[in-house]
């Protein structure tokens, strides 16, 4: 006689609140947050978000709108795929890096720079900022932008992203490069 098994979680039908994967995440945000304050995760990773005073992207006034920190400290990969390669300009970074460890707290919008379920207007810019936490004063900020989606890890409980190295950073003060 064989006993009759309990049924299978349907993660489709269930609420991800609902799940255990959800509720594990402070205690997950607080175990990562452990490297932060050991220093071992020297990279700050904030989100961005900008206006023009033109009506358009590029066109105008760049003028900070919002920013946002991501906490616990992400995991930056792949910092050393950043080189300089001469352009009309002069030397310009360009590479791609790999941000994971982002909390399951954050939502797949938020990490594509949408708010509240509308796209980001077009006098509107989003970009990832990273900065390098061990210079004593105005550290250097740098540039990127999303490539792709967001990546759901649902067995490591974050998500992950991929950016591309953009110009115009903002000044060691936090100012737009005019």
């Amino acid at each position: 006689m064989t006993t009759p098994c309990r049924p299978f979680h349907d993660p489709a039908k269930a609420q991800y609140d609902e799940t255990l994967a959800s509720k594990m995440t402070c205690l997950v945000d607080c175990i990562r947050d452990i490297a932060s304050e050991f220093g071992t995760r020297p990279y700050q990773v904030q989100l961005v978000w900008t206006r023009w005073s033109g009506g358009e992207r590029g066109n105008g006034v760049e003028e900070v709108i919002e920013t946002q920190p991501l906490q616990p400290t992400p995991v930056v990969k792949s910092i050393q795929n950043l080189n300089e390669t001469l352009q009309t300009i002069g030397l310009d970074e360009v590479g791609q890096l790999v941000v994971e460890e982002i909390s399951p707290r954050y939502e797949e919008d938020l990490l594509a720079g949408i708010k509240n379920g509308t796209k980001i207007p077009d006098d509107v810019q989003f970009y990832y900022e990273i900065t390098l936490y061990r210079a004593p004063t105005n550290p250097v900020r740098r540039r990127f932008v999303l490539r792709g989606v967001p990546s759901w890890n649902g067995t490591k409980l974050f998500w992950s992203v991929n950016i591309v190295r953009a110009s115009s950073d903002r000044t060691r003060e936090g100012i737009p490069s005019p």
